[in-house]
């Protein structure tokens, strides 16, 4: 995405929500409490790299071949 530069469409707030909506439900509420915690302590804006990070961090923990069911 970085290296696309029509690509950067995807940090707009109406364009993740449409990603966000399509995540069970489980993850939409930490997806948020996770946005209100950059909010309240990073003083920044979400972006959607920022989403990828929290997906694929919550991918790893669904397939923690230990820890997961």
């Amino acid at each position: 995405m970085m290296s696309i530069s029509h690509m950067t469409i995807l940090n707009h707030s109406p364009n993740m929500q449409i990603i966000v909506q399509k995540l069970p439900t489980y993850l939409q509420n930490k997806w948020r409490e996770h946005v209100m915690k950059l909010r309240k302590y990073d003083h920044r804006t979400v972006n959607f790299s920022d989403l990828v990070t929290f997906v694929d961090l919550a991918a790893e923990s669904s397939n923690d071949p230990i820890y997961s069911k």
